[in-house]
């Protein structure tokens, strides 16, 4: 819990945004409801976009959206509930791959929308000192890579670029602090456009036609963003488009040997990225699932931090599980899944998504039917994705042998979850395996194994899908937001 305290006619919104103090999915357009805080001291107006976006109660409890009030209208104090403590499930092993032939340490920088892991390796004997895990703060400017351009299209990207710099240097002087070691290399891997404003430059090309990506091949920097003193090369991956990206080049690097014919890759986070191999080549697309599968753009959702609601289940009343066994605060990812699983399952909510009431789990925490609209946009986007790719290759779900799916997240999903939800077809139980953060370890193998050829070699070769030029595509997508899947088999 962060306090803090305004003077009157002091700036209260910028203040908070450009510090990243919470977060804000729309941007600050007074839409989604996230920015909240807790009015501990003075009063506030309270705005129609507050009346229509929070509760009696809340209001009567003194919550107000930061995003309302451009500036302190006397001398007030507020609270924040800052996401702490923040972890990623499926972390890296202690020690990965060695290399005798190097020294010092390297940092492999997993650059998501939602969450940034940086990873800082021994090089030579391959342990993983330190995994430092934190929400990205641009999350001030948008929750997703659109919104995020369209502010640099408004604003410039020297501010995103920076607001994510600095959070990056507190985690290296933290580690230093800890292992006052020298650096040696840095790399990176991320989405186009996380990638683009990483590194300073204007993200436009991305979202508008032809969709074009600039820095798509493989960038090195000498350039001392780190502070350290020193000028340590800085390698970010090449992407394979406009919207697919290094990272889930990371993750096809990480499975080897496993990414064999007819095998898939599924990255469930932001961008939902998927990957099929067909005939040895690697087909490749984006989704822009949006962020509801990490908790975004949801009434009451969060990372996956302690107090995080994980697991849902429907008992002679609503039972659930937070992370940490602590007060639940939220949901995160995969609390949401399981609970539109239960709704699903108890007839609380048909086919359409239609919530016939609120799902109220605790006093402050409920899952409400903006949420499930939310959620039927990404889980649609994934299925689509799938069923675009397939189509490509012309493979029905049953010739599928394998599927990987990444995410930050990923060990607190069940498959079956996914089958019920209609997020991945019945013919894929069975044949998938979780792997946690692919991209992170990928990024790593790469650093410490020299295998940047191969990614790029990978980049090079790879077949772009582009979803929206599918034939049948919007009939797909429609489809797939109806919840019409196997909802008799047991969770």
């Amino acid at each position: 819990m962060m306090k803090l305290s305004f003077k009157k006619a002091e700036p209260f919104w910028s203040t908070l945004s450009e510090n990243s103090c919470l977060s804000a999915a729309c941007a600050g357009n007074q839409t989604c409801g996230k920015c909240r805080i807790t009015l501990v001291q003075g009063t506030m107006p309270i705005t129609d976009t507050e009346k229509r976006l929070l509760s009696k109660e809340e209001i009567k409890a003194g919550i107000r959206l930061a995003c309302c009030h451009e500036k302190a209208e006397e001398d007030i104090a507020i609270s924040i509930n800052q996401e702490t403590g923040f972890r990623i499930l499926g972390s890296l092993q202690k020690q990965v791959f060695a290399n005798k032939t190097q020294k010092g340490i390297g940092i492999a920088i997993d650059l998501g929308t939602t969450t940034v892991v940086m990873a800082y390796i021994d090089r030579k004997t391959g342990e993983v000192l330190w995994e430092d895990a934190f929400v990205n703060p641009q999350r001030s400017f948008g929750a997703d890579v659109i919104t995020r351009i369209q502010y640099c299209n408004e604003h410039g990207v020297t501010s995103l670029q920076t607001i994510l710099l600095q959070r990056m240097i507190k985690s290296v002087r933290i580690f230093q602090s800890r292992f006052p070691r020298e650096i040696t290399c840095i790399y990176v891997c991320g989405n186009p456009a996380m990638a683009h404003i990483f590194q300073g430059v204007d993200p436009r090309k991305i979202s508008e036609y032809p969709y074009t990506c600039p820095l798509a091949e493989t960038q090195t920097i000498l350039e001392d963003w780190f502070q350290l003193h020193a000028l340590v090369p800085i390698t970010i991956l090449p992407h394979f488009s406009a919207f697919v990206g290094g990272d889930i080049l990371a993750g096809i690097i990480s499975l080897g040997t496993r990414m064999k014919e007819h095998t898939m890759l599924l990255d469930l986070g932001t961008n939902g990225e998927l990957v099929l191999c067909h005939h040895g080549k690697m087909y490749v697309t984006s989704t822009a699932a949006g962020p509801a599968f990490e908790g975004g753009n949801m009434k009451h959702g969060m990372a996956a931090i302690d107090g995080a609601i994980d697991q849902i289940r429907y008992e002679n009343g609503w039972c659930f599980k937070t992370i940490g066994n602590t007060k639940p605060i939220g949901i995160c990812g995969s609390g949401y899944m399981e609970g539109i699983a239960e709704l699903l399952r108890m007839k609380d909510m048909d086919e359409t998504g239609y919530l016939k009431q609120t799902c109220q789990l605790s006093a402050n925490v409920s899952i409400v039917q903006e949420d499930i609209r939310n959620f039927q946009l990404a889980k649609s986007a994934i299925r689509t994705g799938i069923e675009c790719l397939l189509a490509t290759c012309q493979l029905t779900a049953s010739d599928i042998q394998h599927v990987y799916i990444a995410g930050g997240f990923g060990k607190a999903l069940k498959i079956q979850t996914l089958i019920t939800l209609g997020i991945l077809p019945a013919a894929f139980l069975g044949r998938c395996s979780i792997i946690g953060n692919s991209a992170l370890q990928g990024t790593i193998q790469i650093m410490q194994t020299n295998a940047l050829s191969k990614a790029e070699t990978l980049q090079k070769e790879g077949v772009c899908v582009e979803l929206a030029q599918q034939e049948g595509f919007m009939d797909t997508y429609m489809k797939h937001m109806w919840f019409l899947y196997e909802t008799d088999h047991s969770m």
